[in-house]
């Protein structure tokens, strides 16, 4: 939470109980279903599930994590076993690893101006480096054998690996991305399980 006073601004970390009364609250007057979690650590939610057990409060039913298959070990390893225990579902966010894996950007291509990486961004030196570019030639090369493109690819693990768990995740539409072209993810589901970079820890 914020406050601003005398022209300063102080970011204070709410008291996770509090969170979790004034979520209860708004369920009981009707202004909210549910509520939900992001980028939560296995223990928090661990933690917030009893809390609200205790104090017989709303606990959350859905957490946002970040899951690509570049970017998997967290959720994974953590997270998803907490939610399977506790029963709640994911919402992932970057399944895509900021259009990384739409498969537009290439080692040693300096990025177009008009993408995410391109002139101005700071993201390209966190994204564009050797090992998320070894990852990626790793699954165009598995993707390839198969005819599924990249992006067809990085979205059919992520059914395959998280399927049963994740509602749903949360894809930007922008440069002419095709809806058929992430429906079609469903023939590849199949194959993923195959590639030497299923087992990789990352």
């Amino acid at each position: 939470a914020g406050v601003r006073a005398e022209g300063t601004f102080h970011i204070e970390q709410t008291p996770v109980e509090e969170t979790a009364r004034a979520m209860d609250d708004l369920i009981h007057q009707g202004k909210v279903l549910y509520w939900g979690t992001s980028e939560w650590t296995g223990r928090q939610l661990t933690d917030v599930h009893a809390l609200c057990h205790r104090g017989n409060l709303y606990a959350p039913q859905v957490e946002q994590p970040q899951l690509s298959i570049l970017y998997r070990r967290k959720y994974l390893e953590d997270v998803r076993p907490v939610l399977s225990e506790l029963g709640m579902g994911a919402v992932v966010w970057s399944p895509l690893a900021s259009g990384l894996l739409t498969g537009k950007y290439r080692r040693g291509e300096t990025p177009a101006a008009n993408t995410r990486f391109g002139k101005g961004s700071g993201m390209a030196g966190i994204e564009l480096t050797d090992r998320n570019f070894d990852m990626l030639e790793k699954i165009e090369a598995f993707g390839k054998e198969r005819g599924l493109s990249v992006l067809q690819t990085s979205v059919a693990w992520l059914l395959a690996a998280d399927g049963r768990l994740s509602a749903s995740a949360i894809i930007g539409w922008w440069f002419g991305w095709s809806v058929y072209e992430v429906l079609i993810r469903m023939a590849g589901k199949r194959y993923v399980k195959d590639g030497p970079w299923w087992q990789a820890r990352y």
